[in-house]
């Protein structure tokens, strides 16, 4: 968000703290951090916790979804990046999927609460699932109100 508005890109080796705290109030800046502060006093809550069934399966959740829920969700599915996690064939995937799906609270994620690949909803309705340096300002935006509602969601 911060290069669509200000043009400007800051990498996390270089720390760029300081400089995002000085020029917290400057133009484009002001609007980037007014457009997140929702999502973030809101990420270190239960409501952003899920349980992985595996540990070894943040890293690749992170490689296939960039930590997206609705992604994530996606590529749990038999065929997807996921599915091994939860089984050795297609028919154990789903099983134990739903079953994990349940325990974290997950079915509002799905149209009608049907665990289904295709009734996912997305965070981005017109561009499901694209990628967080694809996304125009508009869907970033998009992005960041549904992953606060979904956090307030599972936070109760």
């Amino acid at each position: 968000m911060l290069k669509l508005v200000t043009g400007e890109v800051l990498h996390k080796c270089n720390n760029p703290f300081d400089e995002l705290i000085a020029k917290r109030n400057d133009p484009g800046f002001k609007e980037v951090n007014d457009a997140f502060i929702e999502f973030v006093e809101n990420c270190c809550s239960q409501g952003n916790f899920i349980l992985l069934p595996h540990c070894e399966m943040n890293a690749d959740r992170y490689r296939c979804s960039q930590d997206r829920i609705d992604k994530s969700l996606y590529e749990c599915f038999p065929g997807g990046n996921l599915a091994k996690y939860f089984g050795i064939n297609p028919e154990e995937q789903m099983e134990t999927l739903v079953e994990w799906i349940k325990s974290q609270n997950l079915e509002f994620m799905f149209e009608n609460g049907k665990i289904e690949r295709n009734n996912i909803i997305p965070f981005n309705k017109n561009n499901p699932y694209v990628t967080y340096e694809g996304m125009t300002k508009e869907e970033l935006l998009e992005f960041i109100d549904n992953a606060v509602a979904f956090i307030a969601y599972r936070s109760g």
